[in-house]
């Protein structure tokens, strides 16, 4: 039986994905829908008890898997916080099909533990800028994530839901340009290895031709 705590963390956030599932239907006219793959490798490193660094792999297909949508090697250092916060930097020179661009982040993160279960925040901010580009216009946005992982030790399987919501700081100031929902089911292979397989729909807002997403991601981590 779960805890009065943890049924409180779950009807809030059934709350969240309902209100922001009614929030995206609001800009079906003219809605376009798409298809795409992502694969990513990831090696993280434990520098010591504070400190980790992430070396992440990624390559992203979109129309049907036709064209390539992004590759990019991102690099990402982590550290951890009193009471279960972590702060980290990243890191993310990026290839399209039409530019290249390069993006920093910073992000803070909370992790609350109910015995199996886990609620997951994340803040994030994103700089983008792309490039060669003598505008110096750099992109700005806000990332609020908040989800819950459930984990069975027994089958080795870290099953979550997620949803996070998108704020572009330039454009639209405090108005959300995306949400993405995500369904990951994470399953250990071994103590430094897990495969992860993920599905997302994330959709555009506030614009004339929004677009929805539906992508299936595998992903491999491994712990150096």
């Amino acid at each position: 039986m779960m805890s009065p705590h943890t049924y409180k963390i779950v009807l809030g956030l059934c709350f969240c994905f309902v209100f922001s599932g009614a929030f995206a239907q609001t800009t079906t006219s003219n809605l376009q829908t798409e298809f795409g793959g992502w694969a990513n490798l990831s090696f993280k490193k434990k520098i010591d008890k504070k400190w980790d660094v992430s070396l992440n792999l990624v390559h992203r297909r979109r129309d049907n898997l036709y064209q390539l949508r992004s590759n990019f090697v991102e690099v990402k250092l982590t550290r951890d916080l009193p009471n279960k916060w972590t702060t980290a930097v990243y890191v993310r020179p990026i290839q399209t099909a039409e530019e290249n661009r390069i993006r920093f982040s910073h992000a803070i993160s909370k992790s609350l533990k109910f015995s199996k279960l886990s609620l997951k925040y994340r803040l994030k901010h994103d700089l983008e800028h792309a490039f060669p580009d003598n505008s110096n216009v750099w992109d700005l946005t806000m990332r609020n994530k908040i989800g819950l992982q459930y984990k069975l030790k027994d089958l080795g399987l870290k099953p979550a839901l997620f949803v996070e919501i998108n704020n572009d700081y330039e454009q639209r100031f405090l108005h959300v340009d995306r949400v993405r929902f995500k369904g990951e089911l994470g399953y250990e292979i071994s103590k430094k290895m897990e495969v992860e397989l993920t599905y997302i729909v994330q959709q555009q807002l506030n614009v004339a031709y929004p677009r929805r997403d539906y992508i299936l991601s595998i992903g491999l981590s491994y712990d150096i």
